[in-house]
């Protein structure tokens, strides 16, 4: 079966289909949110470290984010610069139009990723969180996501995934252990026109949620383990 044509896509597929397929874009995403973190593999959100409860679903809106990150060349603390912003929202930027990277740089420019969700069930629904990304295995995880809601869009089909997050794990040689990665493991599709998680009508800004300072992370190294509450029941 061929793929529609872009002609034929509602205005707002349309727009966002273009926007994913260059989805690379400048600025920082502004306003109220938690951030979710993938560590050890645990993931977990908010200032606490609170644990996501296992089995539950989380809306992820289509409208991804990405840039480029700049760490310090030890690959500790803070980021020396980053530009992140969400796909159809934020004006796009190349590596060209970003320019050298900050002086003191651990290899450049990385890409940056990242998806806002929204939890539908269990203690932590209507919860509304950032992920984002610059190590191997949560680029690859973000990847997935825009890689099918790309091909859903072709298709004329919902494209709202609705996600367990899970955890796999692979072999590393060079750390001679098991590596955990993030996982969005898709168990079902929203249509465009479905409340997924929102920013404020035309003001580029996250709703919900609190404001806390973005976590520190190290570039392309196995992240250490934080400590999170006990175990949750599942949903």
């Amino acid at each position: 079966m061929s793929e529609p044509s872009k002609e034929l896509m509602s205005p707002g597929a349309k727009a966002l289909l273009e926007s994913l397929e260059q989805a690379q874009l400048s600025n920082s995403p502004q306003g109220d949110f938690q951030y979710m973190k993938f560590a050890a593999g645990d993931w977990t959100f908010g200032q606490d470290n609170t644990e996501t409860q296992p089995g539950s679903i989380w809306s992820v809106n289509p409208r991804l984010f990405a840039g480029y990150i700049a760490w310090p060349s030890d690959g500790l603390g803070e980021p020396l610069a980053k530009h992140l912003g969400q796909v159809g929202v934020d004006p796009l930027v190349t590596l060209a139009t970003l320019g050298d990277p900050p002086a003191g740089a651990r290899d450049g420019w990385k890409p940056l990723k990242g998806c806002l969700l929204k939890c539908l069930n269990g203690e932590d629904k209507d919860t509304q969180v950032l992920f984002q990304a610059s190590s191997g295995g949560g680029i690859k995880g973000i990847n997935a996501l825009f890689a099918q809601i790309v091909q859903r869009l072709k298709g004329g089909l919902d494209c709202i995934p609705q996600v367990k997050l899970e955890t796999s794990s692979y072999f590393n040689k060079k750390y001679k252990k098991d590596i955990d990665e993030p996982i969005f493991n898709i168990v079902g599709w929203d249509a465009l026109e479905a409340k997924a998680p929102a920013l404020a009508a035309g003001s580029g800004e996250l709703v919900a949620g609190e404001i806390e300072p973005a976590p520190a992370q190290e570039a392309e190294k196995e992240p250490a383990p934080e400590p999170v509450r006990q175990r949750r029941r599942p949903v």
